[in-house]
């Protein structure tokens, strides 16, 4: 399984256990302000993924208006990355 498969799992599984995010309503490309959470339970999400992964997430990577368009959940897995700069531990 490709680390970024398993990252996603992972995602999945505490979107469902932590925040009641049914698992099938959630794909790679699906953008986290679209999960159906509002803007301050999606921070809470991105901490946990954030303490989860050891890893820190760029914060103007949040804002959907940004200049890369909103975060998805593949993006996110992505900036988790051990070998993302971005997501190089505080």
């Amino acid at each position: 399984m490709p680390a970024t498969t398993a990252r996603f799992a992972e995602l999945s599984f505490l979107l469902e256990k932590g925040f009641h995010v049914a698992r099938v309503s959630v794909t790679p490309s699906t953008p986290l302000n679209d999960l159906g959470l509002d803007s301050l339970t999606v921070l809470e999400f991105v901490c946990a993924a954030e303490n989860t992964f050891q890893s820190r997430v760029p914060v103007d990577r949040l804002d959907p208006d940004g200049t890369d368009g909103p975060l998805t959940l593949q993006g996110l897995c992505e900036l988790l990355a051990p070998e993302s700069k971005a997501g190089a531990p505080a």
